[in-house]
């Protein structure tokens, strides 16, 4: 899962609990899903909010890995469906989907 937002609005009514159980029940069978979210461990001004997030997604059957991906200066944490993942793997997943080019002349240099 590269994004998942739901607006404000209707955040807290099940929505995003129902796109995250359509994904799972779908694909789960054939693809790994699994997605980072801000690490909740790191001091920050949103720090509750990270925690909420992490807490959603635990709740909806993901798992938090150990496993920690600095994208841009910002840490996160990989949490994933049924089997884990390591940051190699989605390093490489990330190449895959952005390409060789946007890959090696924007990406790989501010990820770590």
């Amino acid at each position: 899962i590269f994004f998942l937002a739901i607006k404000k609005t209707f955040r807290r009514k099940g929505y995003g609990s129902k796109v995250l159980k359509d994904i799972t029940s779908k694909y789960s069978n054939n693809y790994r899903i699994y997605l980072l979210a801000e690490n909740p461990d790191i001091e920050s001004d949103n720090k509750l909010e990270r925690i909420s997030r992490i807490n959603f997604y635990k709740h909806n059957g993901l798992t938090m890995s150990d496993e920690v991906v600095i994208e841009y200066g910002v840490n996160y944490r990989v949490l994933y469906f049924t089997k884990p993942v390591q940051k190699e793997e989605f390093i490489a997943s990330m190449k895959y989907l952005l390409g060789d080019d946007f890959f090696y002349k924007y990406y790989v240099h501010n990820v770590k």
